[in-house]
Parts: structure tokens; C-alpha cells; sequence
């Protein structure tokens, strides 16, 4: 099925029903890539954690190089 609207054309797929087993195969990959997403969310806030740290302590040196009240 065809539907056209300002010039763009969308496809409708039929839905089709998921046996118990595509369901279960689904809902795997489904958590999978919410673990996945998840463990690339944490690996950027580590990263700019370090990052921030590593400019807090250069900003701690500087204080105590300039030897600052």
C-alpha cells in the first residue's frame, strides 16, 4: 500500500502477528541495545568525568603554584 503526501511516499507494511518466540528473540535484542546504549552513555560520562577531574586538579595545582589565599 501507497500513500502519497507533498510528495513524499510512505510505505505501510502490514502487521503481521509475532509468534511467542520472535517476541522473546525481540525483547533480547531490545535489552540488549538498551545495555548497550547504556554502557555507551556511562563510558562518555566517565570519559568527561577523568576530563574534569584532570582540570580540577591542574586548577588545584595552579592555586597552589601562585600560592594563592
Amino acid at each position: 500500500m501507497h500513500v502519497t503526501a507533498n510528495a513524499f511516499t510512505i510505505k505501510l507494511k502490514p502487521k503481521t502477528e509475532k509468534t511467542e518466540e520472535q517476541q522473546e528473540l525481540s525483547d533480547d535484542e531490545n535489552e540488549f541495545r538498551n545495555e548497550m546504549q547504556i554502557s555507551q552513555k556511562n563510558d562518555i560520562f566517565s570519559t568527561q568525568l577523568k576530563h574534569n577531574l584532570i582540570k580540577l586538579m591542574s586548577n588545584c595545582a595552579q592555586l597552589i603554584l601562585n600560592g594563592s589565599d
